[in-house]
């Protein structure tokens, strides 16, 4: 089953800026969580780089933090896909599953994306050999799709992209090497066979380069 093309997920930030009662001199967003609903007037937010078990958490059990990370993917994933065939459904279902994760792969990829500035989504084919080899034209269908989340995955030296000046390619790697506890630790896979995701651009923010990993600020970081 080839993969739908409306999966060719562009994320759009939102550039609105909303202004709350008070001044929060060190940017916190408990502070900012406890304003909402007076009246609007000028805030001053001082930048802070949450480390990923902060950001992890504050996008799974505080609901504003969760509401500002998920909003805009389930937003653009809500209309639902149309198949012609009922068994096309099943397996889509089955491609997209993750154990213990009503989300799916493609949206948990893109949740995690903007929690962490970076993500990737594996894409599996069967029989079209090595992970390390750039995939055929004419692919097999999909066996399945797995999210990596920013931590799970390295840039090494020799998976940097050979002409970092293709404008196909962005300055991405050639390669990803997983690693972290995820099922393809230590597997070397070509850049065909991965989604890459990133959280939203701001003009405030400069993109990190860690290695290549290509990382961007998360939606969590206070606006400043």
């Amino acid at each position: 089953m080839p993969l739908p093309k409306f999966l060719r997920f562009q994320s759009v930030e939102s550039q609105a800026r909303t202004q709350f009662d008070g001044v929060f001199n060190d940017g916190s967003w408990s502070e900012l969580e406890t304003k909402i609903g007076t009246a609007p007037s000028t805030v001053a937010f001082t930048h802070h780089q949450q480390d990923y078990d902060t950001l992890s958490e504050l996008a799974d059990y505080s609901w504003l933090h969760r509401r500002v990370v998920r909003l805009l993917p389930e937003t653009a994933w809500q209309e639902e896909i149309v198949f012609a065939d009922e068994k096309d459904r099943e397996q889509w279902d089955k491609i997209n599953a993750v154990e213990g994760n009503d989300d799916g792969a493609f949206l948990t990829a893109a949740i995690l994306a903007r929690t962490h500035g970076a993500a990737l989504l594996i894409i599996g084919h069967t029989h079209t050999g090595s992970l390390e080899t750039p995939l055929p034209e004419e692919t097999a269908d999909i066996e399945f799709l797995s999210p990596v989340s920013v931590l799970d995955y390295e840039v090494r030296d020799l998976d940097i992209n050979k002409d970092q000046n293709d404008p196909l390619r962005f300055g991405l790697p050639e390669f990803y090497t997983i690693s972290g506890n995820h099922r393809f630790r230590g597997a070397r896979i070509h850049h065909s066979r991965i989604v890459h995701f990133t959280g939203p651009a701001s003009s405030s923010t400069e993109t990190m380069r860690d290695s290549q990993k290509i990382v961007t600020a998360s939606v969590l970081d206070p606006v400043h």
